[in-house]
């Protein structure tokens, strides 16, 4: 369907299904991730979702492309424009282990000349937690979740722009 999509796959003992859904009505995005443990060991998992969000209009992303690779959680007015904001959450019904975890910037979560799995990730380094300007911006959000055999748990990655601050 034009507003959906749906993915599945097997990787050892975890069976993962993604939903992805548009709202017609208004800008926001969710991806709905179901992990499934069809092992009979409980698995731990590190689940973590990286954006590189454009905040502009059409007609400034093809006039300006050099400047879409920021991301900006509230975008200043320019001329007569105004502001736009970004909200994006890893969201969980379902028990977690430790909080939620973000890093904003691409330097630290990749590095610099890394073309394969960013290092923090692949060794389970914790996520800096710290918001400020940096060179590079970007938004990953990771939470760490135990699923049992046979047990099944949902996360949604929701993702939303707006002009007005209090409908993100």
């Amino acid at each position: 369907m034009p507003d959906r999509d749906k993915f599945v796959r097997i990787d050892g003992n975890i069976e993962t299904t993604l939903k992805i859904v548009t709202a017609q009505d208004c800008p926001v995005e969710i991806r709905k991730i179901e992990l499934k443990n069809i092992g009979n060991t409980e698995e731990i998992l590190e689940i973590t979702s990286y954006l590189e969000p454009v905040l502009s209009k059409k007609e400034q992303d093809y006039a300006h492309m050099a400047f879409n690779n920021s991301v900006l959680v509230k975008r200043n007015k320019r001329g007569s424009q105004g502001e736009i904001f970004l909200g994006v959450n890893l969201y969980t019904d379902d028990d977690t282990i430790g909080e939620l975890e973000y890093e904003i910037d691409k330097e630290k979560l990749i590095g610099r000349t890394n073309l394969k799995i960013p290092e923090m990730i692949k060794e389970s380094k914790p996520l800096s937690k710290k918001i400020g300007l940096v060179v590079d911006p970007i938004i990953a959000l990771k939470r760490t979740v135990k699923i049992n055999p046979g047990e099944k748990i949902t996360l949604n990655l929701i993702i939303c722009v707006s002009e007005n601050k209090e409908k993100i």
